[in-house]
């Protein structure tokens, strides 16, 4: 726990990235993330990449909306659990948010060459 009671820095575990045969500019990016010290489970999570100006809401899973994801009993990320992100994104940086119904924490990943998948 930080000073000021928000959670520790996220930091990704991995980071993949994928697209469908049909349109190999529209990704999927998967991240596995660590973080820890929420008070409830995971409501929202969202990527940008400023370079190709992208926003996307992130998703477990096959659905489309905001994760549901429940916490360990520490009030950490199950590591396990991959939060994906869809777009028209390319390799570089993107910035993510991850949040529950109290506070939001911020990481910075790399995102890859997308694989067909």
């Amino acid at each position: 726990m930080s000073v000021l009671g928000t959670p520790l820095p996220l930091r990704a575990l991995a980071v993949s990235a994928h697209y469908p045969a049909s349109n190999p500019e529209f990704w999927d990016v998967g991240v596995d993330l660590e973080g820890c010290c929420w008070t409830d489970r995971i409501v929202h999570a969202a990527m940008h990449q400023a370079s190709g100006d992208v926003d996307s809401a992130g998703f477990v899973g096959y659905g489309y909306t905001n994760p549901d994801i429940q916490l360990l009993p520490d009030g950490s990320l199950n590591p396990g659990t991959t939060i994906k992100f869809r777009g028209y994104f390319s390799v570089g940086l993107a910035a993510i948010e991850v949040c529950d119904n109290h506070r939001c924490a911020e990481t910075d990943v790399q995102v890859p060459e997308a694989q067909p998948g």
